[in-house]
Order: structure tokens, then C-alpha cells, then sequence
């Protein structure tokens, strides 16, 4: 019993045993990077060695058996309770969202009480820079951008850019973007660094399968089955949502992938706002309301 309450002693007020603009850096990275694994999943290589990385430089920063080690530690990337075809997922990015909130925590801990009393009882922290007012908040930015993957529906269009815009969020249209020289190709990967992408699917062609009689089906066009799926594998489908304006011929492809029917009645709006909710867009309450009031 007594060897149990050892393991489970926990220092709340650990010292530092680095300096703390060199741990409070390397933590804002380790934050930083939580954007590229929320395109992968929990069993990736990326995602477990940065768990490892993280829980390491914790343990060096505080000792083994400090508060803030102990946190991280308790995190959970995957369902209390696992059904068998349960997706996993949510749970995952759950997980992240609680990483960054904790790695937050510590790293404006280091600069509010580690570096201020380091540099009050030396006057400065010796051999080191500090760190940079903007560090921390830059680490947690979720960016705002929303790329508009978009066909010939400007009125659809227009619609989903100006309701974004009443969220707080930047939508980024392509064809509104300076060219710098570039061409279509490279242009489409310099504006790609978003948070979120709306793909608006509106029946602009039609096709059918060669050799058939079959009625000529309504699809979208050619660069918007493109981009969709480079958004599902760029951003991870939980980050990518399809606006269906009619009924129009779904890629096999990318089947799981969820449609919101763009409908008249504006019913849209509150759908592709709990869209983007749930991928932890930076959206305020009151705004959301009066964007769906509107």
C-alpha cells in the first residue's frame, strides 16, 4: 500500500530544471505541430512519437513526478468504452483539443511564474533569449480560413462566403486571390492552408456511363470532385463538408463523406454551422446565432 501512494505521489510545485524560454519554445512547438496530426490518427507514427517527444521534454522540464507530466499523461485519445466499427476518430481529436489546452496551460505557466522569477532574482535569464510575446498565443491560433471549393453556382456561392464571414471565419475563394505569377495549380496549393473546406456541389454537368442509354445524371464539375479529395486527404474528412444543391451523382470514391443538402429554407446554415463546431473552428456564440437569424 505504501509503495502505491509513492507511485502516486504528485509535485504541484515542481522546479524547473531547464531554462524556462527554452522549454516554454520547444512546448509552443509541440503545440504547433497538433494542427498536421489532426490529419492522422491516433495508431500513426507521426502522432506517437510527438506523444512520446512531448512526455519526454515534460519529464526533463519538471521531474517525473510533477503536475504537469502527470496531466499530460491522463489524456485520452480513445473511447472509454470501444464497440466493435465505432469510429474512433472523434475521440482522437477530442484528445488533441485537450492536449493543446493543457500544453497552453503550461507554457503561459512557465512565462507568467518560471521565467518572471528568473529574471527577478538574476535580472536577466543567463545564456538565453526570451521568449517572444506573440509565442503562446500564435501556438493555440486556430486559424479562421475556410477554402470555398466552388462550380458556376455564384449565387450559392456568395451565399456560403457571406455567412462564413458573419461566423468570424475568412472564406477563401481562389479566383479572389492574387495570382503572384503562379499558375492554377500552384496557386490552389499556396491558398490550401486552411482550417476547414466547404466543397458547394451543385449540378453544373451532367454524364452517364459510356455505352449506356440511361437518363444523363447530374454531377458536379470536374474540379470540385478534384479538390474535394484533396481536401479529405490534405485536411482529414472531419474537416471537409459537401453542400449538395439538388440531387446530383455522388463519387463512389469518397462515400462516408457528409453531404449537407443546401436547401431554401436556410436549414444549411445551422447544419454547416455544427459542422464546423465540431471541428473546433474559432466561433463565438453570439455570432452564430445572429449569422442563422440572418
Amino acid at each position: 500500500m505504501k509503495g502505491n501512494q509513492q507511485s502516486e505521489e504528485i509535485d504541484y510545485m515542481p522546479k524547473l530544471l531547464m531554462p524556462p524560454d527554452k522549454v516554454g519554445l520547444k512546448i509552443c512547438e509541440k503545440i504547433k505541430a497538433i494542427r498536421e496530426l489532426e490529419k492522422k490518427t491516433s495508431k500513426s507514427m507521426e502522432f506517437g512519437m510527438w506523444r512520446r517527444e512531448t512526455e519526454t521534454l515534460l519529464i526533463h522540464a519538471f521531474g517525473p513526478k510533477a503536475k504537469q507530466v502527470h496531466d499530460f499523461k491522463e489524456i485520452r485519445y480513445s473511447p472509454m468504452i470501444y464497440v466493435t466499427g465505432m469510429d474512433t476518430h472523434p475521440s482522437y481529436l477530442s484528445g488533441l483539443q485537450s492536449a493543446r489546452e493543457c500544453l497552453l496551460a503550461i507554457a503561459e505557466e512557465i512565462t507568467e511564474f518560471y521565467l518572471d522569477n528568473a529574471m527577478q532574482s538574476t535580472g536577466s535569464v543567463s545564456g538565453t533569449k526570451p521568449i517572444s510575446e506573440n509565442a503562446i498565443a500564435n501556438a493555440g491560433t486556430v486559424s479562421r480560413k475556410v477554402f470555398i471549393v466552388h462550380g458556376h453556382d455564384n449565387e450559392m456561392k456568395v451565399s456560403v462566403a457571406r455567412f462564413l464571414e458573419k461566423l468570424g471565419l475568412q472564406p477563401i475563394i481562389l479566383h479572389e486571390q492574387p495570382n503572384g505569377g503562379k499558375t492554377i495549380i500552384e496557386k490552389f496549393e499556396a491558398n490550401a492552408d486552411v482550417a476547414f473546406a466547404i466543397v458547394l456541389m451543385s449540378p453544373d454537368d451532367e454524364g452517364r456511363e459510356r455505352g449506356k442509354e440511361s437518363v444523363l445524371n447530374n454531377r458536379a464539375r470536374q474540379n470540385v470532385i478534384l479538390e474535394l479529395g484533396y481536401f479529405i486527404g490534405h485536411l482529414g474528412r472531419a474537416r471537409v463538408c459537401a453542400l449538395e444543391r439538388g440531387a446530383s451523382e455522388e463519387p463512389s470514391d469518397i462515400l462516408g463523406v457528409l453531404y449537407v443538402p443546401y436547401d431554401a429554407n436556410d436549414g444549411w446554415k445551422i447544419q454547416l454551422g455544427k459542422e464546423l463546431r465540431e471541428a473546433k473552428m474559432p466561433i463565438d456564440d453570439a455570432k452564430f446565432t445572429a449569422a442563422i437569424m440572418a
